[in-house]
């Protein structure tokens, strides 16, 4: 599935992402959400039956066009693909084979490489890609990242998107959907996400919350008091490195330090899509 809000610059890269992937067997669902800038016309200018698209007429939010795109959704598996992220082009081939083999895993995440310009090259890697086979409850901290994680459709659509949640509405989604369920990480950068570009220091902070409104149901009242207080450290500790190093320095603490063989992919990639 594939929400976008006037993503005109940035949806030539994903859907490129896409068409250059080496498993072909996929249907993206894009959902314009009421775009006030080229996207409709560019979306239209699709040539090919595997982009299924459905316009909005006016901006009604990213759980709702996620939604609809759930609910439109035919197959075996579900990806998600923000259109201002990427794909590396064994992405799907690798998840599709991961969850055929394991049929014990719901859901299957990769490393995440983030980036803020794509000629700048990357700056960090999230997601603790070495976690394999995970049990989850609810209240339990995730090990991988919303963009990179694949699932399996029909129990997708047993859940619905929380609409009156203007953010953090994915984690939301994965909470319920890995409820008593495992998963776990390919070990590799696969999903190109540009964090650097997209993400805020108020939008960072708000994850705080709801992370914290997602485990207060399932706390006693001592460890509520705990947690209420290493939220808030969180929160000062995010602050103290906004104010003093800036923000690029809180999104790569978010991560980790890349390697050269990671650098050197993302810039095969942007190669075979024809960005540079």
């Amino acid at each position: 599935m594939m929400p976008v809000y006037n993503g005109q610059q940035t949806l030539p890269l994903a859907i490129s992402s896409l068409l250059y992937q080496t498993y072909p067997y996929w249907k993206c669902y894009i959902v314009n959400d009421g775009s006030t800038d080229g996207t409709k016309n560019y979306l239209n200018s699709l040539n090919d039956d595997r982009f299924v698209v459905i316009h909005f007429e006016k901006n009604r939010g990213r759980p709702y066009a996620r939604q609809a795109a759930l609910d439109a959704a035919e197959g075996k598996y579900l990806a998600f693909l923000d259109a201002d992220d990427f794909y590396h082009p064994t992405k799907l081939q690798l998840q599709v084979n991961y969850l055929e083999i394991n049929k014990n895993i719901s859901l299957v995440g990769t490393g995440v490489g983030s980036y803020k310009n794509v000629y700048d090259g990357l700056l960090s890697v999230r997601a603790t890609i070495s976690k394999q086979n995970i049990s989850h409850s609810i209240g339990d901290r995730f090990y991988v990242v919303h963009g990179s994680c694949f699932l399996i459709l029909d129990l997708a659509k047993k859940i619905k998107y929380n609409t009156k949640l203007k953010h953090a509405q994915d984690t939301d989604f994965l909470t319920k959907y890995l409820k008593d369920r495992k998963y776990s990480n390919i070990d590799k950068v696969l999903y190109y996400y540009s964090e650097f570009q997209s993400v805020t220091l108020s939008k960072i902070i708000r994850t705080y919350y709801y992370d914290f409104l997602q485990k207060k149901t399932n706390l006693n009242k001592v460890t509520l008091s705990v947690k209420s207080i290493i939220i808030f450290a969180k929160v000062i500790y995010t602050l103290l490195i906004y104010l003093v190093f800036g923000m690029n320095t809180v999104l790569k603490r978010r991560g980790r330090a890349i390697n050269e063989f990671e650098l050197m992919e993302f810039k095969k990639c942007l190669h075979l899509l024809k960005k540079i």
